[in-house]
């Protein structure tokens, strides 16, 4: 039991201080969430209906600007015809919203894949989990019990720090969803006032909500070089390099071996990956830069929004 936790403690802080790819999962997964609640046809009713009310909308406008210019002495057919183009580009960008949206939202979901590609680690996916786990088990219970004492800390941080990537990304689906149903009526007036509207001001909103993942990344990524550096341990590689499998015995089959609980990391690499992981996590300095990283990415849709110029 102790080694359990032991082992969760230690995988979660190691995640959290050196690893990425956590976070392109649950994004991945709620992205998934977001797909399959889109195909529901109440969605697509609504946005539906938005689109006709959007397309009316925009039929009034064009009528008020025609009789604006109407009423002028200079009125000319050139003038018609801007009107009459920009309220045809206007509909093609109503009807094309949820596309237009998808693609938005697809740049900042590929400019977060390169980013985890370039910094994200995920050592334990598979059966190092168990070999780290059955290997903690074969230690002196007072020494699990002084790891568990010193992973407390760093380990409730990292614990807060899953907990607020989960909302914050919950909270990026929501508004996605509900941007994407009114997409119509908010590129509606694309055309008014230039590069200023509220459409393009909007579409930059949607590029700063796909982008959002990438900068938590990024952010992730900026804490893990510090925290390297305070720490004097190297990248998250080179520490999980510290971890050496036991002998196998002859004959037998290595995935048999570690659910047997016969091939686990020696005693002395796991006693150096926990001194890394559980020191490196706790001292005064290193502390900072995880509350820095929490507030930072807590904040980071206004990061997103300064970066897209969509404030």
């Amino acid at each position: 039991m102790f080694s359990y936790l032991l082992g969760i403690m230690a995988i979660t802080i190691y995640n959290q201080s050196y690893g990425s790819t956590g976070v392109l999962n649950i994004m991945n997964r709620y992205d998934k969430i977001m797909g399959d609640a889109m195909k529901n046809t109440a969605f697509s009713s609504m946005i539906a209906t938005i689109k006709g009310l959007a397309v009316g909308f925009t039929i009034i406008l064009y009528l008020i600007d025609l009789s604006g210019k109407v009423t002028e002495k200079n009125f000319s057919i050139e003038q018609f015809f801007k009107a009459t183009l920009r309220c045809v580009v206007t509909y093609m960008f109503i009807m094309n919203s949820s596309i237009i949206v998808g693609y938005l939202l697809d740049l900042g979901g590929a400019a977060a894949k390169e980013v985890s590609d370039q910094a994200g680690l995920d050592f334990f996916g598979g059966n190092e989990k168990s070999m780290l786990i059955n290997g903690i088990a074969k230690m002196k219970i007072t020494e699990i019990l002084s790891y568990i004492v010193c992973s407390i800390l760093p380990w409730l941080i990292s614990m807060i720090a899953e907990v607020i990537i989960q909302v914050v990304l919950i909270s990026r689906i929501l508004e996605i969803i509900t941007m994407t149903v009114l997409s119509p009526i908010a590129i509606s007036d694309i055309y008014r006032e230039g590069t200023s509207s509220n459409g393009v001001q909007f579409m930059k909103k949607m590029f700063a909500l796909g982008l959002q993942v990438a900068v938590i990344l990024v952010i992730n990524t900026a804490t893990q070089a510090i925290i390297t550096q305070l720490v004097g341990s190297g990248y998250g590689i080179s520490i999980t390099n510290h971890l050496e499998k036991s002998q196998l015995d002859v004959g037998m089959n290595e995935g048999t071996a570690i659910s047997q609980g016969k091939l686990v990391y020696t005693k002395e690499s796991i006693e150096a990956f926990l001194d890394i992981v559980t020191a490196g996590t706790s001292s005064l300095k290193t502390f900072g830069v995880t509350l820095a990283r929490i507030g930072l990415i807590w904040n980071s849709m206004s990061l997103c929004e300064e970066i897209t110029g969509a404030k």
